[in-house]
């Protein structure tokens, strides 16, 4: 499967940092979008939430904030880009006066179930690539809709996500820990055939 990466291959380092790589070979939006804008002059307001865009005669001209310590800031510009997530980006059209049929509606999620196996042998899950592999032999399933797999790593920081019935039964998972292995599902709308 095609990751974000640049110098790191799939073996043991990039799996063991995961998506924090000490090396700084993740391509992430700090390293990649955010650097490109900065290196064209643009400022950045950490630790600042957006409250609301500035609209005037129905063009964004700015954004009005506060800072982590309640300081207020208003910033003047040509563009606006809202990229505040799924669920935040409506939130901020709507207290900013904006009025559409679509803001806050049409969102579809992505369901997604893990299914965790023990073998008989060795498997180490905490080294290697997190979705290193993927199969969609199935997004097919029922018309265009299907669902699509992927490998998933389990190490023991994320320990604490296996099923507690009770202490005894807890422990018997981690003391197989080195041998368990997990894929990831979710329910997929397949792309129409260009």
């Amino acid at each position: 499967m095609p990751r974000n990466v640049v110098g790191c291959e799939q073996g043991k380092i990039c799996g063991l940092l995961r998506i924090r790589l000490r090396n700084w070979s993740k391509q992430s939006a700090a390293k990649t979008w955010l650097a490109d804008a900065q290196d064209a002059g643009a400022r950045f307001y950490v630790e600042t939430r957006a409250e609301r865009v500035l609209v005037q005669a129905g063009s964004a001209v700015g954004v009005e904030a506060r800072t982590k310590g309640g300081q207020r800031a208003s910033v003047r510009c040509q563009n606006v880009v809202t990229a505040c997530g799924a669920i935040h980006t409506p939130a901020l059209l709507l207290r900013s006066g904006l009025r559409n049929e679509h803001i806050g509606r049409h969102l579809h999620l992505h369901p997604v179930s893990n299914v965790t196996g023990i073998f008989p042998e060795e498997i180490r899950p905490w080294e290697g690539t997190m979705q290193a592999v993927y199969s969609d032999q199935l997004r097919f399933l029922s018309g265009n809709y299907g669902v699509k797999f992927e490998t998933t790593r389990f190490s023991r920081q994320r320990s604490g996500g296996a099923p507690w019935r009770d202490a005894q039964h807890y422990r018997f998972l981690l003391e197989r820990l080195p041998r368990t292995v997990g894929s990831g599902h979710w329910c997929e709308t397949a792309k129409a055939a260009a």
